[in-house]
């Protein structure tokens, strides 16, 4: 077996990654049980960990968030090289030739575009990695469909009467804590981390639920990131949520055009796009794809998201459908910004609910985008 010195993580910023990646490494976000980075570290638990992104500010800010060694610091010349690359792929070739010992992770294998395919492969891969005498495979007020061995159900977990899990397509799993209401059906392959309140809702399609979410309604096949809201009625269907969103009441998203075309995102070239800016678009190659919405991000009662929608960090959404893009803390949908002062605020609020906090690195990197907009 190959001995591994250490690990680097490579994050290109790629621009259909960049949106879920503002406040978090994409190595952190989570496109199975678990991310990239818990599964390195799971596996590599001694190893020493090395960032690299092209900005200096935000590999620093990533590293000490969480503890991980600047790539730039450490390999300063190589890190220099790699920025006048313009094939990332070379790019990428170049570094596994210097660092043949080290377990190299780039951001390239992210494919977000297409990550809703691999939700079922990765849970299973992930499904190793539990221990089963942890976890029931079944419950007294649950009707179970499918194989009982592809329930997993978390002890603490609380269910009422009138709920269907259906493991016929795939695996379920609900972690720690989680709550789940009457009339509530979910198809496999599905995952809730801890303390998830699943309160009269249909999930199917393959979907995967952070912690501290609180759902409702209707889903299929989504990615939700943690402290997520979607308690009310409303559609989210083939879409990719970040951490801290919360989507008012009749929040729906499309994601099959009416003519069965496929659909293109608008996703910002800049890595902080002024509200000026022209979005590149992105042609997905699929006739299934919702919105993809960043951190931190609002939506008013009653919002309809246009298939291919994507919302960037911080936005207060209302006053009727978004554009294609909607650019870092836009206020409404017209152009005008979210007051800075205002935005922690709320953030502030927000966060308390879930007895959280906004630490030094979320206002560091608030302020840092922010300062950038025009």
């Amino acid at each position: 077996m190959k001995t591994i010195k250490n690990i680097i993580l490579i994050e290109f910023d790629l621009p259909y990654c960049r949106i879920l990646a503002r406040y978090k490494s994409i190595f952190e976000f989570r496109n199975g049980i678990l991310s990239a980075i818990e599964r390195i570290k799971q596996e590599h638990s001694d190893k020493e960990i090395l960032y690299f992104h092209p900005e200096i500010k935000l590999e620093k800010i990533f590293c000490n968030k969480n503890n991980w060694k600047s790539f730039c610091d450490v390999y300063p010349e190589i890190a220099s090289e790699l920025k006048t690359k313009k094939n990332l792929k070379d790019s990428l070739n170049y570094i596994k030739d210097l660092f043949e010992d080290s377990l190299i992770c780039s951001s390239l294998e992210f494919d977000l575009i297409h990550i809703l395919d691999k939700v079922e492969e990765n849970i299973l891969a992930d499904l190793k990695k539990l221990k089963r005498e942890e976890y029931n495979n079944s419950h007294k007020y649950a009707q179970i469909h499918g194989n009982n061995t592809d329930i997993w159900i978390h002890p603490s977990v609380d269910i009422t009467y009138g709920v269907v899990l259906d493991a016929r397509n795939g695996p379920i799993i609900i972690d720690k804590n989680c709550k789940i209401s009457a009339f509530t059906y979910i198809e496999g392959p599905f995952y809730a981390a801890e303390n998830c309140y699943i309160d009269n809702v249909r999930i199917t399609g393959g979907v995967i639920l952070g912690k501290y979410c609180r759902v409702g309604g209707e889903i299929e096949n989504s990615i939700f990131g943690n402290f997520t809201n979607k308690h009310h009625e409303g559609f989210v269907g083939h879409s990719l949520i970040g951490d801290w969103v919360n989507l008012g009441a009749l929040t729906t998203t499309s994601d099959l055009k009416n003519n069965y075309g496929e659909v293109r995102i608008s996703v910002p070239e800049a890595r902080i796009p002024e509200f000026t800016d022209t979005p590149i678009i992105i042609n997905t190659n699929r006739i299934k794809f919702g919105s993809i919405i960043g951190d931190c991000v609002k939506t008013s009662i009653g919002t309809m998201l246009n298939t291919g929608s994507v919302i960037d960090i911080g936005c207060n959404v209302f006053g009727g459908s978004p554009p294609p893009y909607l650019p870092p803390f836009s206020w409404g949908i017209r152009g005008h910004k979210y007051d800075l002062d205002r935005f922690l605020k709320d953030c502030e609020k927000i966060f308390a609910r879930r007895n959280q906090i906004v630490d030094s690195f979320f206002i560091e990197l608030t302020k840092l985008y922010y300062s950038r907009l025009v």
